[in-house]
């Protein structure tokens, strides 16, 4: 259940979740890097985004940490959380942890709490806490078999009903399935087909989903999961009135190249412009009627319509220039570049 570990993080961030433990510690509340953090540790990889859960005073714990960490901390006090983001895009989300028993355990310890708090995450290589206190420190609380998970790279719900319940866990799913190349296990494979044939992204917001579908476009491959969710029969859950070509995934692909070698050469990330960009790919051929409308169910804010229509007007009439083009490879190529350098290139 318990295990320590050295971690796999900079210097930095190791001395930062010393001082979270420490205060902690001074604090008499006991706190653990959980989620996302600690999955990309065991992966090695280094997250930017840290979820800290407090078993004590959250609020007065993270007062207190305003003494010597840079940023603003905000509150949500109703809902036991709090942010601060720290220079260098170091976010860090503070949640209180709920001191509730469940049927999980008949006889209440002090890891209780913990345990049902984590049995609420979406997968079990999401479900590992990593304790920050001196005395435990970076010692890691595996209830649910996410170690062993994350060794044989499979992505597991932790009840039948995960995806019934909260229904965006279906796109996540797919996200994090390419992000690390891991396979979806059978049981949960089963649950998501069911919750596909029962329509269940049907009861979530377009808002939500149109979330859910930026963090797609973040990925190095959107490309992979946008062809997952055809396979499994959610493309048109998420994308009403556009049909799925074969001509769209090549196309992608194309723009992914593009955009690797871009922010290779520049040493940036045009992380808010891939969407966009990616936006008009994606409706590229459609009528100024459908691409409203879809807009429109993907709830992008107006700037982004316009900047979206705009760019799709220029692109048809370059498209029109080149009419009488033979090689569609070209073309393609041809499209993907001129959005590039149209958005991206002028840095919006």
């Amino acid at each position: 259940m318990a295990s320590e570990t050295t971690g796999f993080f900079s210097r930095e961030t190791e001395t930062l979740l010393y001082l979270l433990g420490y205060q902690a510690q001074k604090d008499f509340c006991n706190v653990y890097a959980a989620g996302s953090f600690v999955r990309d540790m065991l992966l090695e990889k280094e997250s930017q985004q840290l979820d800290i859960l407090v078993d004590g005073d959250m609020v007065s714990y993270a007062r207190n940490l305003q003494y010597f960490l840079p940023g603003k901390i905000h509150y949500a006090e109703p809902l036991g959380t709090a942010s601060l983001q720290l220079p260098g895009h170091f976010n860090i989300q503070m949640s209180t942890i709920k001191n509730e028993v469940y049927v999980l355990s008949e006889e209440p310890d002090s890891q209780t709490s913990l345990k049902n708090e984590l049995y609420h995450r979406d997968f079990t290589i999401n479900t590992l806490a990593m304790e920050l206190n001196p005395r435990n420190f970076c010692k890691i609380y595996d209830f649910f078999g996410g170690k062993h998970d994350i060794n044989e790279r499979t992505l597991r719900v932790l009840y039948s009903l995960s995806f019934v319940n909260e229904p965006l866990r279906l796109l996540r799913a797919l996200r994090l399935e390419q992000r690390y190349g891991f396979v979806i296990n059978d049981e949960t494979a089963n649950l998501m087909q069911t919750a596909i044939a029962g329509n269940v992204l049907q009861k979530v917001s377009r808002e939500s989903i149109g979330r859910e579908l930026r963090l797609i476009f973040y990925e190095p491959n959107p490309s992979k999961v946008l062809q997952r969710l055809q396979e499994l029969g959610l493309w048109h859950q998420v994308f009403p009135r556009l049909t799925f070509k074969e001509t769209i995934l090549p196309r992608l692909q194309r723009l992914e190249k593009i955009f690797n070698r871009y922010q290779f050469e520049n040493n940036r990330t045009y992380r808010y412009n891939n969407f966009i960009i990616s936006i008009c790919i994606l409706f590229y051929g459609l009528s100024r009627h459908d691409i409203q409308y879809l807009t429109h169910v993907l709830r992008l804010k107006r700037k982004e319509r316009l900047e979206v229509m705009e760019l799709m007007e220029i692109l048809t009439a370059a498209r029109q220039s080149h009419a009488n083009a033979t090689n569609t490879e070209e073309d393609e190529n041809r499209v993907v570049s001129f959005l590039v350098k149209q958005y991206a290139g002028e840095g919006r």
